[in-house]
């Protein structure tokens, strides 16, 4: 949230209309409404310009009145300990332009505001950002490969506002191979609204076991992905399949064509040809490197100890939890060699 955000779209019970038109005359077009809150910061209502005309022209009151008479008491908002999804999906399919954000106690903590988020998602996420980059050097000698830039910004700051985007503000990023770097880019970044942390991996620990020295996740489930991903993949999608199919563990799948550059003939014991096809394209399911998991599965994850994210999905499967494939068959780019970073920078854009 931008510092003077909050003094610009509220105002103190009790101010006169006039001074709420003054603070709406001050807003940008998508930002016009003020919300109404006492002296603790406890939301009491809202305000539109369009509020304002009504009840002058339909009511005994006039500039001077109390912004109290004119409210609407009950303006939609989001409870920070109970985020809905789906409720903020219907707010924003009404046309609402911003939503505050409120603790228990009703007071307002934040504002979704639909013109910079879609949503506020319920997800502690972890970036994966450890790599050596070996395909990619040298570029990747002295520049750690999420620090690579595309469009003028580095991969790492395309993934991340990539999920700010969905409201998904609580972030850890793993580091090893020049971890210094990632953490000073970070430290120097201004990233609005959101808490991003630095887990350090001494030693090379597989593709997702450096998660077993995270222990302060504070969602029911967790988002992981491979820092050198870049995807329009839509997360709030993404999250209600994972939770409407009640899925232990999500899937991110991408399509993989290939074509054989020769014609294929069809065989029967061994040297009987019943068919002939030319240049066939097979179509494969891949591993898009992008998770949604329960929380409580990353206990599974052993301390100390190389293991990759195939090793805990093969796990949960011989556990007959459930496993699910969410396919997506957007923009996908896993820049690990100069073919893909030159594909990424000739046009990915998912800001």
């Amino acid at each position: 949230m931008e510092i003077n955000f909050f003094k610009k779209n509220t105002i103190l019970s009790g101010k006169s209309l006039k001074s709420a038109l003054k603070l709406l005359g001050n807003l940008k077009k998508e930002h016009a409404v003020i919300f109404i809150v006492d002296e603790n910061k406890k939301l009491m209502g809202s305000l539109t310009d369009g509020d304002i005309r009504r009840v002058l022209i339909n009511k005994s009151i006039n500039l001077k009145s109390s912004v109290n008479d004119s409210m609407n008491k009950s303006p939609g908002s989001i409870n920070i300990r109970k985020i809905d999804t789906e409720k903020i999906i219907s707010y924003r399919n009404d046309y609402i332009k911003i939503l505050p954000v409120i603790d228990h106690n009703g007071v307002v903590v934040d504002f979704l505001n639909f013109s910079e988020e879609k949503n506020i998602l319920s997800l502690d996420t972890i970036i994966m950002a450890g790599g050596r980059g070996e395909r990619l050097k040298p570029l990747t000698n002295s520049t750690p490969k999420p620090l690579l830039k595309i469009d003028g910004k580095t991969i790492i700051d395309h993934k991340i506002n990539s999920l700010l985007k969905y409201g998904i503000r609580n972030i850890y990023i793993t580091v090893n191979y020049l971890g210094n770097k990632i953490n000073s880019h970070i430290e120097q970044s201004n990233f609005r609204n959101s808490s991003i942390s630095i887990i350090k991996e001494k030693n090379p620990l597989g593709t997702i076991g450096v998660v077993s020295k995270i222990k302060t996740i504070s969602t029911e489930n967790v988002l992981v992905t491979n820092a050198d991903l870049l995807t329009d993949v839509d997360f709030e999608k993404f999250f209600l399949y994972h939770i409407k199919n009640k899925s232990d563990l999500t899937i991110l799948s991408v399509p993989y064509r290939h074509t054989v550059p020769y014609a294929t003939l069809e065989v029967e014991n061994h040297d009987d040809i019943k068919g002939i096809k030319e240049k066939p394209t097979y179509r494969y399911l891949t591993n898009g490197g992008i998770y949604l998991i329960k929380s409580i599965h990353l206990k599974l994850i052993p301390k100390n100890t190389f293991y990759n994210a195939t090793d805990l999905i093969e796990l949960l499967i011989s556990k007959e939890l459930k496993v699910k494939n969410y396919f997506h068959e957007g923009n996908w780019i896993d820049v690990g060699n100069p073919t893909d970073l030159i594909r990424a920078k000739s046009g990915f854009n998912n800001e």
